[in-house]
């Protein structure tokens, strides 16, 4: 079902919503509003290795993304064959409310982002980064003029920036990076595959330090939900609230990612909820 805003709603109002848009669906009485500016629906069969499939619209979706499997395929490029993870995505569409040339273009644009995701990192990534920016100035000097008659020119400018940070800084975000490093090891015990898929996304960001700790821990239990690892959401729920995340942030966190992972996904707020409640718990004791 299409539900707008759904980040700003309780579990129970969209629980409510969703009935009532599937109740008047049924009895053919919904309107353009109910169809249009929400959200999009995703079949991830990928994850039960799923290679290929069409996946069939349900009134009152409008819009369907299908996601099969990651493998590893030859591919030429450049001039040479090299072995790249390649996945089949495919839109199913209600052309009654989605123009074809929209959905096609929509498609494109999903490929492109998931084929270079730092253009996701692009935009924001200024903000990311709180620390200091002073300038470094290099000189560069041209080349001599080719005749005396020439006048000599004046050295060119070139102002570069880069963030600064102290040695203390520096150290803390070789721990950070370690600790993620090891959450990442835990994901292999699990999967394996997704394990490599979220290190190929989020690892430039690590590397960089742009992400702080408590976002990452954060991120990585709503991978843990998205993939409905209940070992691993236990994991990262404790690992983020040492972090110092709050339980509002951690279910602002999960709450896409159990949108987006459909029926199964509300299975693991339960598990998130009773991590969080343990842990409250085991230090209230201490």
């Amino acid at each position: 079902p299409i539900i707008s805003k759904p980040h700003k709603k309780t579990f129970e109002e969209v629980a409510r919503e969703r009935a009532d848009i599937v109740k008047r669906a049924r009895e053919n009485k919904l309107t353009e509003n109910d169809v249009l500016g929400g959200t999009i629906t995703v079949s991830n069969l990928g994850m039960f290795n799923v290679s290929f499939f069409t996946a069939v619209l349900n009134p009152p979706q409008a819009t369907l993304v299908a996601i099969g499997r990651s493998e590893e395929t030859p591919v030429y490029e450049n001039g040479e064959l090299v072995i790249k993870p390649l996945a089949y995505i495919n839109i199913i569409a209600d052309h009654r409310v989605v123009d074809g040339a929209t959905a096609a273009r929509f498609l494109n644009a999903l490929v492109d982002k998931l084929e270079n995701p730092e253009k996701l990192l692009l935009d924001g990534e200024k903000n990311l980064v709180p620390l200091p920016i002073t300038p470094e100035v290099k000189t560069v000097t041209l080349a001599a003029p080719a005749k005396a008659e020439v006048a000599e020119k004046k050295p060119t400018t070139i102002p570069k920036y880069k963030p600064t940070y102290r040695d203390e800084e520096i150290e803390e975000f070789r721990k950070v990076a370690d600790e993620y490093m090891k959450a990442l090891r835990q994901y292999f015990r699990f999967d394996r595959e997704t394990a490599q898929a979220f290190f190929r996304f989020s690892g430039a960001a690590t590397r960089s330090y742009v992400l702080p700790e408590k976002i990452k821990h954060l991120i990585t239990v709503a991978v843990s939900v998205a993939i409905h690892c209940k070992e691993c959401v236990v994991l990262h729920v404790r690992d983020a609230l040492e972090a110092g995340a709050t339980p509002e942030e951690i279910l602002d966190a999960v709450t896409p990612a159990i949108l987006l992972s459909g029926g199964p996904g509300t299975t693991m707020l339960e598990v998130v909820l009773k991590s969080i409640e343990a842990f409250m718990k085991e230090k209230e004791r201490k």
